[in-house]
C-alpha cells in the first residue's frame, strides 16, 4: 500500500502541474496569418478581473493555513493589503488547478480567437477530407499535433498549446496561463522576502532563481524535456503587472474605498495584454533549450523534414522579425535568465538550440547525455558505456521465517564486515539509441570459525556465499524513462567444515553443505534518470520479479549522481531488496523471506 500511494501521489502531483508544463511549437505557424486575438482576450481579461473583485467583496472565507515563519497577525496582514488583495484577485479570475481558465480560454479558441494548429470539427477520416480540415492545411487533434510537433511526444499524451497572434506577436496559449499563475506568486514571494529584510535586488534573484528552477524541474525539463524562455518571460511580465495594481502613478490599479471598506479596480477598461506580450513570448524567437535527446531525436528532423531552413528567408518571417524589431529592449528578466542558463547547462550546447544557429551549421549541438553517467558528446548512434567498480553496499539484513512457530533475525553490517572474507560489487551498462543492457552483480564470502572443548574437540567452519546477479535489457520509451526486463541470479550457499579429535586421535574431518541454492526469476522494471544540471544527476531504478523460482523478488533504488570531470562520476543512494519463497514441508506451509537494505556507494566511469 505504502508503494501505491507514493505512486499516485507522484502521477497527481505530475498532472495537476500538467497544466502548466504544456509546450507548443511555434514554427508550425510560420507563413500562417493569424487574425489578432489581443482585444478579445484584454475583454476576457477584464470582465474575469471584475467578477473576481465583486466575489472578493462579499466572500466569506476561513484563515488560511499558515506557512513556513508565518503567524496569524503576518497572514491577516497579507490577505488585508493591496498585494495581497492583487495576488488574490489574479488567483480567483485564472486559478484552475488543472490548465489555468485563461489558458484554456485561449486555447479553445473561445469567441473566435484564431488558433494555429486549428481543431477538425469531425472525427471522421472521409469527412474531414471533405471539409478540407486536413494535416497538410492546418488542422491537428491533440495527438496529430504532438506527433508533428518539433518535441515528437508528451508527458501522459498531455495536449500542446495552440498558437494565437496576440497583437502581433505569436505566441503559445499556455504563456497566458504562465502570466496570471506563476506572475501572482512572484510577487508574493518577492513582498514576503522584502518583509523579511532583503534588499529589491536580493529579492528579485531569489524570486528568479525560484522561477528557473521550477521551470528545469516540475514544470518544464524534468518531464517535457523543454526548458522554455518564454515561459519564463511571461511568468516575468505577469509578475510586472501583478505588482502595478499597487503602485502610485499606474493607470489600472486597486484602490481602497474607506466607506465599503473593501477593495475595488480603478480603469479596468483601459487594461491590455499588448503591454506586457513582446517578442519573447514567441519560442521561435526566444529559443527554448531542450534536452539533448529531444534535440537530436525530435527538434533536428523536424526542421529537416518541413524544411524550415528554407522559411527563414521567407518575407513573412522577415516581416515578423522586422516588427519584432520594433519593440523597446528585453526586459530584466531576459538579462538574468542569459547568466542563469549559461550557469546551470555549462557543457551543454545550448546556444545551438535555435532554428537560426541550426541552419548556420546542422552538425552543431548534435551530442545527447548517457542515462547511467555524466553528460558525454556523443552521437546517438554511437555506443555508450558506463563501468561502476569499486561499489560498496553496506546492507543490514533482516530474516523472517513463518510455518509452526515465527521466527526473526537481524544481522547487522557489522556483523557481516566482521566476518567479510571476500566482496565484490560492479555494474556495466551499454546503451545505443533507445536500447540497452545493463549487467550488475553483487557477491560477498562471509566466514566463520567456532570451537568447543570437551570428550571430543571440535572446530567448525562456516562459508556463506551469496550473490545477487542481474542481466538485464532495456528498452528508452522517454528521455529519462527506460522500461527494463532480464533475469535475475540469486546466489546461497552455505558450508559447514567440520574436524574433531578424540584424545589427539582425528576422529571427524568432513565438508557438509547445509544448502546450495542457484535460482533465477524473471524481472521487469523501471528506470528513471534525470540531470539537473551538468553536476548533479538522479536515478531511480525498480524492478519486480513476475515469474521464476522466488515467490517474491522485488528491488529499489535511489541513486544521486555527481559529476567530478568529463569521464568520472560519484553515485550514492540507498537499495532495497527483498527475496522470499513458500514450503510445504510435512503439512506445514512456510514463508521465509530475507530483507537487505542500506546506503550504496561507488565510482563510475563513463565513456
Amino acid at each position: 500500500m505504502t508503494y501505491r500511494r507514493v505512486f499516485l501521489c507522484s502521477l497527481l502531483l505530475t498532472l495537476s502541474t500538467g497544466g502548466q508544463a504544456r509546450e507548443v511549437d511555434q514554427y508550425l505557424a510560420w507563413g500562417v496569418d493569424l487574425a489578432d486575438a489581443g482585444p478579445v482576450i484584454d475583454i476576457y481579461m477584464r470582465r474575469k478581473m471584475l467578477e473576481a473583485m465583486e466575489l472578493d467583496k462579499v466572500a466569506e472565507r476561513e484563515m488560511p493555513p499558515l506557512g513556513e515563519a508565518e503567524t496569524e497577525d503576518d497572514v491577516i496582514e497579507w490577505y488585508l493589503s493591496c498585494y495581497g488583495t492583487a495576488e488574490r484577485l489574479m488567483k480567483e479570475a485564472y486559478y484552475s488547478p488543472t490548465y489555468q481558465k485563461i489558458e484554456e480560454f485561449v486555447d479553445l479558441g473561445s469567441e473566435g480567437i484564431d488558433i494555429y494548429p486549428r481543431r477538425p470539427t469531425t472525427d471522421d477520416d472521409q469527412e474531414r477530407q471533405r471539409l478540407g480540415e486536413t494535416i497538410e492545411n492546418g488542422y491537428m487533434t491533440d495527438k496529430e499535433y504532438i506527433d508533428n510537433s518539433i518535441v515528437g511526444s508528451s508527458p501522459f499524451d498531455v495536449p500542446m498549446s495552440r498558437v494565437v497572434n496576440a497583437y502581433g506577436v505569436y505566441t503559445g496559449a499556455d504563456k497566458f496561463g504562465h502570466f496570471t499563475s506563476f506572475g501572482r506568486k512572484y510577487l508574493k514571494k518577492f513582498v514576503r522576502l522584502r518583509e523579511r529584510g532583503m534588499s529589491r535586488e536580493e529579492a528579485f534573484k531569489e524570486v528568479m532563481e525560484g522561477g528557473y528552477a521550477s521551470e528545469e524541474s516540475v514544470v518544464g525539463m524534468m518531464f517535457t524535456n523543454v526548458f522554455s524562455k518564454g515561459d519564463l518571460e511571461a511568468n516575468y511580465q505577469g509578475a510586472l503587472f501583478v505588482s502595478s495594481l499597487c503602485r502610485e502613478g499606474s493607470t489600472v490599479k486597486l484602490v481602497y474605498d474607506q466607506e465599503a471598506e473593501a477593495w475595488d479596480i480603478e480603469n479596468i477598461d483601459q487594461f491590455t495584454i499588448k503591454d506586457y506580450v513582446n517578442p519573447n513570448w514567441d519560442e521561435s524567437y526566444n529559443n527554448s533549450v531542450f534536452s539533448d535527446d529531444t534535440w537530436v531525436e525530435n527538434v533536428v528532423p523536424a526542421f529537416d523534414a518541413r524544411n524550415e531552413c528554407a522559411k527563414l528567408d521567407s518575407p513573412w518571417v522577415k516581416e515578423q522579425r522586422a516588427f519584432y524589431g520594433t519593440f523597446p529592449e528585453d526586459s530584466r528578466n531576459i538579462g538574468f535568465g542569459d547568466e542563469w542558463v549559461a550557469a546551470n547547462f555549462e557543457g551543454q550546447a545550448v546556444a545551438e538550440h535555435s532554428l537560426v544557429a541550426y541552419c548556420a551549421d546542422p552538425e552543431l549541438a548534435a551530442w545527447s547525455p548517457p542515462e547511467s553517467g555524466n553528460p558525454l558528446s556523443a552521437r546517438d548512434d554511437q555506443w555508450r558505456f558506463s563501468i561502476a567498480f569499486p561499489m560498496i553496499w553496506t546492507p543490514d539484513i533482516d530474516g523472517k521465517i513463518r510455518g509452526d512457530e515465527s521466527i526473526d533475525f537481524s544481522i547487522g553490517f557489522d556483523d557481516i564486515l566482521e566476518n567479510l572474507s571476500f566482496g565484490l560489487m560492479f555494474e556495466l551498462y551499454a546503451n545505443r539509441g533507445p536500447y540497452g543492457l545493463a549487467f550488475r552483480s553483487n557477491f560477498m564470502r562471509v566466514e566463520d570459525e567456532n570451537s568447543r572443548s570437551g570428550l571430543l574437540d571440535t572446530r567448525i567452519r562456516t562459508s556463506l556465499h551469496m550473490g545477487v546477479n542481474d542481466l538485464l535489457a532495456t528498452f528508452r520509451v522517454h528521455e529519462k524513462v527506460r522500461f527494463l526486463t532480464g533475469v535475475r541470479h540469486v546466489l546461497a550457499k552455505m558450508e559447514l567444515d567440520i574436524y574433531s579429535t578424540l584424545g589427539g586421535t582425528e576422529v571427524i574431518d568432513r565438508t557438509e553443505t547445509v544448502t546450495d541454492e542457484n535460482k533465477f526469476d524473471y524481472l521487469i522494471g523501471i528506470n528513471f534518470n534525470h540531470w539537473i544540471n551538468d553536476k548533479w544527476g538522479l536515478m531511480l531504478n525498480s524492478d519486480l520479479g513476475v515469474a521464476g523460482d522466488n515467490d517474491r523478488d522485488f528491488s529499489v533504488e535511489f541513486r544521486g549522481l555527481y559529476r567530478l570531470g568529463d569521464l568520472n562520476n560519484v553515485w550514492f543512494g540507498y537499495r532495497y531488496l527483498q527475496i522470499g519463497s513458500d514450503s510445504n514441508q510435512d503439512n506445514v506451509f512456510y514463508e521465509v523471506d530475507m530483507i537487505q537494505q542500506g546506503p550504496t556507494l561507488g565510482w563510475a566511469f563513463t565513456f
